[in-house]
């Protein structure tokens, strides 16, 4: 087991002979591999030539690097750091690599490189035939190393035949190359482009050929990475969008480009695309806006039968504004059913539309400014159904169905209720489906308590009580808002109460 002193002076020679790029294994460093909660940083490894400066290729897990290739030439590797992720917390980069060759150095400055490098002149090796093992690890401490983000992979050098190691999907729209596809694969069809990378074993690969059969038949030759089936400009990836079915795909790498030279190893794929309903949905609320100004009023989520009072919301000028969880979305569905007195009454529509922009309104926008519409007093049901085309085409996502009732309590309320004044009360739980308690102050004497409907009509009567708590059934009423008129001996109050 080595010291930290150990460790330290490894560094301290390491930093004194930097420009040396000849160097072998000096010491080892042994990480403590604590993280901490730092977003990672660390994308990858680049091997650089260090004659010219250039970059040349990523190395990749298992990459193997054909030793004719580099034979003679000084290389190097630097860190690849994740695009746009943050680097100012960045003291030093450690840096250990195993194998034929064995270094292990600390980088201070940009560029992090194995090797170092002086004034971005980057010092570097020949390479010798073997497996190696790199690791990096980045800390934001120069006097105590406590890594926040490492990275190992092993590659080697030698006599290679090209291959293909893997396929990964790649997203177009956002210039994206995801996950690894395997054999066997199943795709969920989303209706947007999407493109394969075929990614070489080795290096350096020449050209690849990409082959895909199935409803879609397409053949490609890319001579430079990323090789990709629908080709890209500069990182900006092209695609075609895949309709269902099983598919075949190929690609087969040669040493030179144009398909020229010594043909590589092809990997061969079979996959699927298939449709999810639930790839395509909407988030799982709306909103009720006033469409006049475009202000939230109200938040309904799904199966939530919300409760509108006029009276609070001004419903006479309102709109629906259901929202999208992905952009292969491209129109939604909307029916609207009610008004009725009952949930379980609902009817043909009495309202649909069809929606192809944002925002998809119930009753449609004018570049972007909302229609409104007034809503009498009933039930309401919204069922809004997600498409992968325009005007309700396509495959239907799932959809979602949304419930609430609005009332009107304005006319109600103007007949005399004391509200500021009289018995302190309360009521709870509220809302309720069964039992809610009435409670009053102490000495406080309840004569009576009525149970209305939202049109002012006694639905239940409950007998009075010196008790200070009393509890009033409501278990066998049909949801919705009542109110409760208690009268005591000093004044009544009536109270608002949802039975759920």
């Amino acid at each position: 087991m080595k010291t930290k002193l150990h460790y330290l002076l490894c560094v301290f020679i390491l930093y004194i002979f930097s420009a040396q790029a000849g160097i072998r294994e000096i010491c080892v460093p042994e990480p403590s591999y604590n993280s901490t909660s730092f977003e990672g940083i660390i994308d990858g490894f680049i091997l650089v030539d260090a004659e010219t400066n250039e970059d040349l290729y990523e190395l990749r897990g298992g990459l193997e690097i054909d030793f004719d290739q580099i034979k003679g030439r000084k290389l190097s590797i630097r860190l690849k750091p994740i695009p746009g992720a943050f680097t100012g917390t960045i003291q030093r980069v450690d840096f250990r690599l195993d194998g034929p060759i064995n270094m292990v150095r600390s980088e201070f400055v940009i560029p992090y490189a194995l090797f170092g490098d002086i004034g971005g002149n980057y010092n570097g090796i020949a390479f010798e035939e073997g497996d190696y093992t790199i690791w990096v690890g980045v800390d934001d401490d120069i006097s105590n190393p406590h890594y926040w983000d490492e990275l190992t992979l092993n590659f080697s050098v030698g006599k290679v035949v090209h291959n293909i190691a893997a396929f990964h999907l790649i997203n177009p729209e956002f210039d994206f190359i995801s996950w690894k596809v395997q054999d066997g694969t199943s795709i969920n069809f989303v209706n947007n482009p999407m493109s394969f990378e075929a990614r070489p074993g080795t290096y350096k690969v020449g050209s690849v050929v990409l082959e895909l059969s199935g409803p879609i038949s397409y053949s490609a030759t890319e001579n430079f990475a990323p090789f990709t089936l629908f080709g890209d400009a500069g990182g900006d990836f092209s695609g075609k969008i895949l309709p269902e079915g099983d598919y075949t795909l190929t690609a087969t790498p040669y040493s030179e480009t144009h398909e020229r030279g010594k043909a590589g190893i092809p990997l061969t794929i079979h996959f699927k695309i298939e449709f999810d309903k639930e790839s395509l949905a909407l988030s799982s609320f709306m909103s009720m806006v006033d469409a006049s100004s475009g202000e939230n009023l109200e938040t309904i989520f799904v199966f939530d039968q919300k409760t509108i009072d006029k009276k609070d919301t001004p419903a006479n000028n309102v709109n629906f504004i259901v929202i999208p969880n992905t952009s292969a979305i491209k129109s939604v569905y909307m029916a609207l059913q009610g008004p009725v007195d009952s949930f379980e009454k609902f009817v043909q529509p009495s309202h649909i539309q069809v929606e192809n922009f944002a925002p998809h309104a119930m009753f449609g926008d004018i570049n972007g400014v909302l229609n409104g519409k007034s809503l009498g007093v009933g039930m309401y049901r919204l069922t809004a159904t997600p498409y992968s085309g325009e005007n309700g085409t396509g495959n239907a996502g799932f959809a979602r169905r949304f419930e609430f009732e609005v009332i009107d309590t304005s006319s109600f309320l103007k007949s005399p209720v004391v509200t500021g004044q009289g018995p302190a009360i309360s009521l709870y739980p509220n809302p309720s489906n069964s039992l809610t308690k009435l409670k009053v102050k102490e000495g406080e004497v309840v004569k009576k308590a009525i149970l209305m409907d939202i049109f002012g009509q006694q639905v239940r009567d409950y007998p009075g009580s010196a008790a200070s708590e009393q509890s009033l059934d409501v278990s066998g009423l049909a949801k919705g808002l009542y109110f409760v008129r208690i009268i005591t001996a000093t004044g009544e109050v009536t109270k608002k109460l949802v039975v759920h």
